[in-house]
C-alpha cells in the first residue's frame, strides 16, 4: 500500500467530456474498480499519482498515463452525457495498492509481437493457457477495450503470476490475477 499526498481541495470536481484529453484513459481505468458498497471502499476509487491513473477491484488493475491531473484519490462516474466526473477525496485513509508490488522490478515481461483485436486476443490467450486450474473472467478482458478497433498484446509470465496486457498506442496497461477453479 502507498500513501497519497493529495493536492487540491476536498470535493474538487473535474469534468472531462468525451473527446477531451484523458477521457478514454480515465474511462478505461474506471472499469477495474470494485462495485459501490464493496467491503474495501478504497477499491471503489481511482488513484492518480505522477501522471498515472490506477484502479483495482483486487483481481485486476488497470492503469493508464494521464496528462496534467493532480495526485489524489478520486470518486468517479461516467454519466449519460458522455462525461467523466471525478471528485477528489480527502480526510480519510488514502492508502492504495501499489502497482509496483504486483510487477516485480526484476521480472521482464515479454509481450507478444503483434497487437491484436478482441476476438484474436481471446483465441490466442486461451490457447496459450496451460490446461490447469486457472480461470479468468472473460468480461475482465472485454473491459480492456474502449472500442472494438483497439489492439492489445499480452504476456503470461509464469504459473503463479497474473496475466499482463498492454496497449502501446493508447499507453494503457492491465494486470489480471487468475482465480483458482474449484472442483465440484
Amino acid at each position: 500500500m502507498i500513501k497519497c499526498n493529495t493536492v487540491g481541495d476536498e470535493g474538487k470536481i473535474i469534468i472531462i467530456n468525451k473527446g477531451q484529453a484523458n477521457f478514454n484513459q480515465i474511462k478505461f481505468v474506471m472499469r477495474a474498480r470494485a462495485p459501490k458498497h464493496s467491503k474495501r471502499p478504497v477499491f471503489e476509487k481511482i488513484f492518480i499519482i505522477e501522471g498515472v491513473a490506477h484502479a483495482t477491484d483486487g483481481y485486476r488493475m488497470h492503469y493508464a498515463n494521464v496528462d496534467a491531473m493532480d495526485n489524489g484519490i478520486y470518486d468517479g462516474l461516467v454519466d449519460k452525457n458522455a462525461q467523466v466526473v471525478l471528485s477528489l477525496c480527502m480526510g480519510h485513509d488514502l492508502s492504495y495498492p501499489d502497482r509496483n508490488s504486483i510487477i516485480c522490478k526484476n521480472m521482464e515481461i515479454e509481450f507478444g509481437e503483434e497487437e491484436v483485436n478482441f476476438n484474436k486476443l481471446i483465441r490466442l490467450f486461451y490457447k496459450a493457457l496451460p490446461y490447469d486450474s486457472r480461470m479468468l473472467d472473460v468480461d475482465f478482458i472485454k473491459d480492456l477495450f474502449i472500442d472494438e478497433k483497439e489492439n492489445w498484446r499480452f504476456s503470461l509470465a509464469g504459473e503463479e503470476q497474473p496475466a499482463y496486457f498492454y496497449n502501446d498506442t493508447n499507453e494503457r496497461f492491465a494486470i489480471i490475477q487468475f482465480m483458482k477453479a474449484t472442483q465440484d
